[in-house]
C-alpha cells in the first residue's frame, strides 16, 4: 500500500494486480469506484439510482480480519 502522501496504490481486482494513479485521466480524489471501474472498461457494475440506495452499484471487497480470515466488505 502507497504512504499516506501518495496517490498512488495497489489492489487486486479479479485475481490480477491493479495500480491505480491518482493523477491519472481515469482518477481524481472525488472520483467513484464505480465511476473508475467503468472508465478502465470493467461494466459487471451498473449505476441504479446514484445515490447508494438500492445497491446496485455495490462492489464486494475481500479483506482480512484481525484472525487471518477473509471477510467481504460491500463498497458503493
Amino acid at each position: 500500500m502507497a504512504s499516506p502522501a501518495s496517490s498512488t496504490f495497489d489492489f487486486v481486482l479479479n485475481g490480477r494486480v491493479v495500480r491505480v494513479d491518482g493523477g491519472s485521466a481515469h482518477t481524481s480524489a472525488n472520483t467513484s469506484l464505480l465511476t473508475w471501474l467503468r472508465n478502465t472498461g470493467r461494466t459487471g457494475s451498473k449505476e441504479g439510482c446514484a445515490e447508494g440506495d438500492c445497491g446496485a452499484c455495490t462492489v464486494a471487497i475481500v479483506d482480512t480480519n484481525a484472525r487471518g480470515e477473509r471477510t467481504f466488505r460491500a463498497k458503493e
